[in-house]
């Protein structure tokens, strides 16, 4: 390196002009939209592994299948196929190695071989669930379209149309439904560094085991792909297969997911009731055109588009992720852009401007962006997720789609409806690849229209826009651009999830959990996005038949299934005074009785769970250690990972009495990290030793319990990671006992 840089340096340059020039290449007047374009092509270059793999080089490792869709679309239309030949390859080598599709793998597996399945064993191969063996269809129908090779296709069949077929479907009430992956970007983007704390309440996300609509979008849009792959491929007789499957999530997705009233999708179904989750999420809200379940032309395509808008637009072109929080994932400018940009919108130049003002000084997108657009990290901001080939794909993929409107079909035939940006007069994109052909696009404003030439710059005969150009010959047209709107339309409000009463409801049960409701039940998913003005407007509407309300001890939590602290949401003072009225009005109101505040003691050094395994002296009713200190928990679940240190390989004991007014049959349920036991007036009731996660109830025992004073107490054992315990105290029934009080001992 010393003594040779000059050269090196200068192959260095002349590899990377001789990689790029036969690429696509924007002049637009605007150097830092034509320098993103070129620099988007290096950010996902650089990232691809000698073997295809494409990863961040940034605190991650290994390729993710839903993650390659960025860089695959990024070199399809961009011209660099080869590189999207090797992205697909090795996704299949590494599936054929494990004889399993997965949702990522490690980048450096031994494929030299070019390991593959028989057909009869990739018919037995396992496959990941939803969005994964979606996309590995749509991924191939991509490259189709735009390289024209079926050579790929052929190599690929029985792997594609495995993971077509072998996906998990769960009967709903009108037909297929599916859940999420639980690895989508925005679940990750969303929970792991916004929620709880930056989310707030409310916060409209959603609880990952719902039924998705996105996974559903992208079954039909594979599953139609599949028909015209299998045509392609010559194999007609596949084809009335995937029509049915497509036709049956089509409309399941219809009946169970389409508001009349709001015009839009629901992203996600209660996994409690089948209630639609109504807020609308960007990512989910804008998948339909982007994936291709709805045509642009479709009119309930711009219906659940406008409805989306309403709640998610975010001035000067931004979009939210919920109504309620402006923290935004990486490619969500992308998802904007392609959308409005595919109708025509009228904010399709704004959102354009804001998806290139969103990217960072250094030219790429990153996993979560704070609202004001810098990037935002996990935990405390430090794990960055930066150069992320993912989003920054996907915005690049968008960039190309809004300036050229380019539709390609088999790589032969192409669409051509350009956008022009804002303050450009002039745009030319030259190598625009289609096939192993290239087209160079010249656009220029006339007042209310662009005009544009499209030329075959290369030795193939292309079909743009259904005319056929033989080498060296152009095409002319002229295509209307969308009006800005003269001003912001108002603001919408405060967004308001509406909840409905069933007829005959005689008990309202607050939950988290999927159950069979009896008769005259109703059940209302924690986990939807009401707030607690929604909910005082639900409980106001009464029917006069409801006579108790109870509230799950699967719901009091604060965690992502609830997705809401619902013990501050029942002390609101709106919520409050209608359930004060529905006891006036002779109706129980039920709260689970959690044992929240207690004497603490320890941390004890504790590496072998000995203190756990003998009965100490703090048991019993007369110990009074000088350690104790009083704790009373903000929420259900008692956090001791939180309040005490050390906290790795030690004991902990928490101390009550329960004071009851007449002997009581007493259920307690225990559930706790790691270790646990439980004494009740002096006696080992519970032991659970070893490590263990936390479970709400997951150790249940049923005591006689006299009359007078109780000293109850947990010792909870640590050996690493989280720690704390719940415990909940109820009559045989299940109900809150009466004529108990508590009181800690400290």
């Amino acid at each position: 390196v010393i003594s040779h840089h000059d050269r090196l340096l200068a192959d260095t340059v002349t590899w990377w002009k001789e990689k790029l020039t036969p690429t696509v290449h924007v002049t637009s007047g605007d150097r830092r939209l034509d320098d993103l374009v070129e620099g988007l092509k290096v950010l996902l270059l650089v990232q691809q592994d000698a073997q295809g793999g494409v990863c961040p080089m940034v605190n991650f490792k290994g390729v993710w299948l839903r993650d390659s869709n960025g860089p695959l679309l990024g070199f399809l239309h961009s011209g660099l196929y080869e590189n999207a030949r090797r992205l697909l390859t090795y996704y299949r080598q590494a599936s054929a190695l494990h004889g399993f599709t997965g949702r990522e793998f490690p980048l450096d597996l031994d494929v030299e071989s070019d390991p593959d399945l028989t057909p009869e064993k990739w018919a037995a191969s396992g496959t990941d669930r939803c969005e994964v063996p979606s996309f590995v269809v749509l991924q191939h129908a991509w490259w189709l379209d735009a390289t024209g090779d079926k050579t790929l296709l052929e190599r690929h069949w029985h792997y594609v149309r495995r993971n077509a077929i072998h996906q998990v479907l769960i009967d709903g009430p009108h037909g297929p439904l599916q859940t999420f992956n639980g690895d989508e970007t925005y679940m990750g983007g969303a929970y792991y560094s916004l929620f709880p704390t930056r989310s707030g309440y409310p916060n409209a996300l959603i609880r990952p085991d719902a039924y998705s609509a996105d996974s559903m979008f992208e079954y039909v849009a594979a599953h139609e792909a599949m028909v015209r792959l299998a045509r392609i491929m010559e194999r007609e007789e596949e084809c009335t297969r995937f029509e049915n499957s497509a036709a049956r999530m089509r409309q399941s997705i219809e009946r169970h997911l389409w508001l009349p009233e709001e015009q839009r999708y629901a992203p996600a179904l209660s996994p409690v009731n089948f209630e639609p989750h109504r807020a609308p999420f960007a990512p989910i809200n804008l998948r339909p055109i982007w994936v291709g379940y709805l045509s642009p032309d479709d009119q309930k395509a711009r219906s659940n588009l406008e409805g989306t808008l309403r709640w998610l637009w975010r001035p000067p072109g931004l979009v939210r992720m919920t109504p309620f929080m402006d923290h935004f994932i990486g490619c969500a400018p992308g998802y904007l852009v392609s959308n409005l940009a595919a109708v025509r919108h009228p904010k399709a130049a704004a959102a354009f401007s804001a998806l290139i003002g969103s990217a960072s000084a250094s030219g790429e997108w990153v996993e979560v962006h704070k609202p004001d657009r810098p990037s935002y990290g996990y935990g405390d901001g430090r794990y960055a997720n930066r150069l992320r080939p993912w989003e920054s794909g996907i915005n690049l993929d968008a960039i190309l789609f809004y300036l050229t409107g380019a539709r390609r079909s088999e790589g032969r035939r192409m669409t051509i409806r350009p956008l022009l940006p804002p303050n450009c007069d002039r745009l030319v994109v030259d190598n625009l690849p289609l096939g192993r052909g290239r087209l160079k696009l010249t656009v220029t404003r006339d007042g209310p229209r662009a005009r544009y030439t499209v030329t075959n710059t290369s030795q193939e005969r292309l079909t743009v826009d259904g005319k056929t150009l033989d080498p060296g010959d152009s095409h002319q047209a002229t295509v209307s651009l969308p009006v800005p709107p003269g001003s912001e339309d108002a603001s919408p409000g405060t967004y308001r999830e509406p909840l409905r009463w069933g007829e005959g409801v005689r008990r309202l049960s607050i939950t988290a959990q999927r159950q069979t409701p009896a008769d005259g039940v109703q059940l209302l998913d924690v986990g939807l996005p009401f707030s607690a003005k929604d909910l005082a407007v639900f409980l106001a509407q009464r029917p006069a038949t409801v006579e108790q309300i109870e509230i799950h001890s699967s719901a009091q939590p604060l965690n992502r299934t609830t997705l809401k602290p619902l013990m501050q949401v029942l002390d609101h003072p709106e919520v409050k005074k209608e359930l004060e009225q529905f006891r006036k009005d002779g109706g129980r109101v039920l709260v689970p009785r959690f044992l929240r505040a207690f004497g603490l003691h320890g941390p004890v050094s504790d590496p072998d769970q000995t203190l756990l395994k003998k009965d100490p002296p703090i048991i019993t009713a007369d110990y009074n250690a000088t350690q104790w200190v009083r704790h009373e928990s903000p929420s259900s679940y008692i956090n001791l990972d939180a309040v005490l240190r050390p906290n790795d390989h030690v004991a902990a004991f928490a101390r009550c009495v329960l004071v009851a007014q007449r002997p009581h049959r007493l259920t307690f349920h225990l559930g706790a990290d790691d270790g646990v036991v439980l004494w009740v007036g002096g006696r080992r009731v519970v032991e659970r030793l070893g490590h263990h996660h936390h479970q709400f109830g997951r150790d249940r025992v049923t005591v006689e319990l006299p009359q007078g004073e109780t000293p109850v107490v947990v010792g909870v054992h640590e050996i690493n990671g989280a720690w704390g315990f719940s415990l909940r105290i109820s009559d045989e029934d299940g109900l809150p006992p009466e004529g108990i009080t508590v009181k800690p001992s400290a």
